[in-house]
């Protein structure tokens, strides 16, 4: 058809080619099925009209007016479908190279995104699929709705942006900008969730091999996501790392068999954690409430409310150059833990514990009181306004109470090394 108009009233067309200066309009009641839209070529579906597996090429042109329908079809490379206020496009394919812009009042339903999807401000997506190099940008003011990304799909939510029930699976990203917010996500082995500085995401669940990076903040997480320990030290494997700037709020790390991961690097915070057995929290940054029941590593930072429970262990990061700050640590009936460098502040080792300090390391207390550590070889310092009370000392620990500072029921071992100065008080010790 050449410089020709094709109306469909009440009626249909079918696999219509809309080469240049041809125009096709689709009136109220009236269907439009498989049309092929070349460059030049004009569909236009008015209110109530149906347009059913298009095919949209790069320079063609297709009118969507409010109250219309579209599903199906594909946009394919070079060409845009806008889907505006009133218009709802469903299960549409876009292909690489291809768009589709959602404008406010608009939605779309089921796409196959293998090009670009922008939901705009007012707009909504639902039920994408994005792979093979797929991209959706959420914009401020947009909604996307239980989106698949996989396979090198990227999402991008931007200030002002909601996304709720995202599944990303393998190969897949997503990326949250500061301001955006992102509720109740599942981040699937070979997958990675970024959640920027100022953004935040809830409810997220970390499966095998997944990773999630967090700048942002974050609140009910759970992260199995299983992968090979290698080192404490910045790990760069799977599982979730809360960086600089990062807050986690309520997260449990792994499923007390298998090996997850969960990293608090300087400047990060995390606050209500479980670490269950089999399970590594790495901290640089600073924690609170955590209760640990697997291996608990030590880089600096300060952990107050940590509670070792049985199980639980304590592990230098091997550079005895990190010491952290502990606050409030108790050590529970039956738990065993080794301690690295630290300075400590009301540690309670209670009855059935044992809580170690190995040779080479120093802890200090310098306010406070703590109760029930061992000195396996290691040093233990009393520092001013420090208060130890039942510190046992074995063959070549080294136990120093300073000015200022408190020794209370102290048990010395036979080849132990104790040391009270000027100004420092001892009472109840017993040599043995």
């Amino acid at each position: 058809m050449g410089g020709a108009t094709a109306i469909a009233v009440s009626g249909s067309n079918q696999g219509l080619t809309l080469s240049a200066g041809v125009l096709d309009l689709v009136q109220a009641t009236g269907t439009d099925v498989s049309a092929t839209i070349l460059s030049g070529g004009t569909e236009m579906v008015a209110s109530a009209g149906t347009l059913l597996a298009p095919v949209l090429l790069s320079g063609g042109t297709l009118l969507l007016a409010a109250g219309a329908m579209e599903s199906g079809g594909t946009v394919m490379s070079g060409a845009t479908l806008i889907v505006s206020s009133g218009v709802v496009a469903s299960g549409v394919t876009v292909a690489s190279g291809g768009s589709l812009v959602v404008l406010h009042g608009g939605s779309d339903f089921g796409v196959i995104d293998r090009g670009t999807v922008v939901v705009s401000s007012g707009a909504v997506e639902s039920g994408d699929v994005l792979s093979s190099g797929g991209q959706v940008l959420v914009a401020s003011g947009g909604t996307a709705l239980s989106v698949t990304v996989s396979a090198t799909g990227t999402e991008t939510v931007q200030a002002g942006g909601t996304a709720l029930g995202l599944n990303l699976s393998a190969g897949g990203s997503v990326y949250l900008s500061s301001g955006a917010l992102q509720s109740g996500s599942t981040v699937q082995g070979g997958a990675t969730y970024n959640i920027g500085s100022g953004a935040t995401a809830l409810n997220m669940l970390v499966t095998s091999s997944g990773r999630a990076n967090i700048l942002g903040f974050a609140s009910g997480v759970i992260d199995s996501g299983i992968g090979a320990f290698v080192s404490f030290t910045n790990y760069p494997g799977d599982g979730v790392q809360v960086s600089s700037g990062g807050t986690v709020f309520n997260v449990t790390v792994g499923n007390g068999i298998a090996v997850d991961y969960l990293g608090v690097l300087s400047g990060g915070t995390v606050s209500g954690a479980v670490n269950t057995k089999s399970s590594f929290l790495d901290v640089g940054g600073t924690i609170w409430a955590v209760s640990n029941f697997g291996h608990f590593g030590a880089e600096g930072g300060t952990a107050i409310g940590v509670t070792f429970e049985s199980g639980g262990t304590q592990t230098s990061d091997g550079t005895g150059l990190n010491p952290i700050n502990y606050n409030n640590t108790v050590v529970s009936s039956a738990a065993s833990v080794d301690f690295a460098q630290g300075h400590f502040v009301n540690t309670s080792a209670l009855a059935g514990s044992t809580a170690r300090v190995g040779a080479g390391l120093t802890v200090s207390a310098s306010a406070g009181t703590n109760f029930g550590l061992t000195i396996a070889g290691g040093t233990d310092l009393v520092l001013n306004g420090g208060v130890d009370i039942g510190t046992i000392v074995s063959a070549g620990g080294i136990y120093t109470v300073s000015s200022g500072g408190t020794g209370l029921a102290t048990i010395l071992s036979t080849g132990a090394t104790a040391t009270i100065s000027s100004g420092g008080l001892e009472s109840g010790a017993t040599v043995v």
